[in-house]
């Protein structure tokens, strides 16, 4: 099984070693729960209250596996390094961070086209989500 070093974006001081298969499916975890929030929002037209308003994630086994796996490997490392600040946080996926050789990225590029579309369409998510809107002037 081969790991690799991810993070919460490149410049994010958090970095886990963790398996592939691990961040796949932790990612594809994110994804559901961010669809969920979405259809909640669309369904009753106001933001998604945590505390009070549950929601159904359609999560895959593996995937609910995964959020669990990392949320201790997440507070473990939280634990080690300290208290974070949320700038911390840059992504909501977990990024594959790759070394300084160029070639890497080229030799993984179908993976990081995956990558970089799932970090694009949480970043428009939350956006979206969060009620703010983009000043284009």
């Amino acid at each position: 099984m081969a790991t690799s070093i991810y993070s919460y974006g490149a410049d994010s001081p958090l970095k886990f070693k963790i398996s592939d298969r691990l961040a796949k499916d932790y990612n594809g975890a994110v994804e559901q729960f961010i669809k969920a929030q979405q259809r909640f929002n669309q369904k009753f037209g106001k933001d998604w209250d945590p505390v009070t308003q549950p929601i159904q994630i359609k999560w895959s086994g593996r995937q609910k596996k995964a959020w669990s796996k990392f949320a201790k490997i997440f507070n473990k490392r939280i634990s080690e390094i300290g208290p974070i600040h949320a700038n911390d946080i840059m992504d909501d996926f977990l990024i594959k961070n790759v070394g300084s050789a160029a070639s890497a990225a080229f030799s993984s590029s179908k993976k990081w086209g995956r990558v970089v579309t799932l970090a694009a369409t949480g970043g428009a998510l939350y956006v979206l989500l969060s009620g703010r809107h983009i000043d284009r002037s």
